[in-house]
């Protein structure tokens, strides 16, 4: 009995021992995926950036010279006497000028809605942890066009989310980024209590290391709860 008794508690063992390391890879499986939703997300934007900003080019340079050349035979013929009384030419003229300036505003719209998709892209990653939960606030006239910066933000705010889960023990990590006369403002904290004073491991100065190559600033706190505190400021 007391060989059996060993037996089933060692099978219990090796059962919670399994059924947790399937757990930990079940969890580890959903952040590797969330972070290539989140990749995905934001290369699909960048491609549909590129192919704006491809098509605003064509639009200018193509047709917005040729129907210039077009205005400027126009208004040579308009000045011959024997067409100058017609209205033909001075129709034509019209139509070529209002087309060339609905051109350029079609250009002008193409090259103003570029911008990645960053919100959806960092709700793609904070999706899968069931702590802390994301409160994100992006300002309206904030655009990031360039994939590198779009990626380090992007970065930053998943290893926060990271130390508030594993570290901080933190309910609410709340993230904003807004514009400011020098560039863009990033802060985030939660709402987590740290254990000691801030140390910067792999995860902080990978990020410092980060704002660094994008020529920004940043300077790491404590929240008001007593959670981690991070301010990242990057030029325009």
């Amino acid at each position: 009995m007391t060989l059996i008794n060993i037996g089933f508690q060692a099978l219990a063992g090796l059962c919670v021992h399994y059924a947790r390391r399937a757990e930990d890879s079940r969890d580890q499986l959903a952040l590797v995926n969330a972070d290539l939703l989140a990749t995905r997300a934001l290369l699909a934007d960048s491609a549909r950036d590129a192919e704006r900003l491809r098509v605003a080019r064509e639009l200018h340079d193509v047709a917005g010279h040729k129907l210039t050349a077009m205005k400027l035979n126009l208004r040579a013929l308009a000045s011959d006497p024997v067409f100058a009384a017609r209205d033909e030419v001075r129709i034509a003229q019209q139509l070529s000028t209002e087309l060339l300036d609905d051109i350029r505003s079609v250009v002008q719209a193409l090259r103003d809605a570029r911008g990645l998709d960053l919100q959806t892209a960092i709700r793609a990653l904070a999706a899968p942890l069931p702590r802390p939960a994301l409160r994100l606030a992006i300002a309206d006239g904030v655009k990031v066009e360039d994939p590198a910066v779009a990626e380090s933000l992007l970065r930053i705010v998943q290893e926060c989310l990271t130390n508030a889960a594993r570290h901080a023990n933190a309910d609410t990590l709340t993230v904003s980024l807004n514009n400011e006369d020098a560039g863009m403002h990033l802060h985030i904290e939660d709402d987590g209590r740290l254990k000691g004073r801030i140390h910067e491991g792999n995860g902080l100065s990978g990020i410092r290391e980060r704002v660094a190559a994008l020529g920004g600033e940043m300077q790491l706190g404590s929240s008001a709860s007593g959670g981690l505190r991070l301010d990242v400021r990057l030029p325009a």
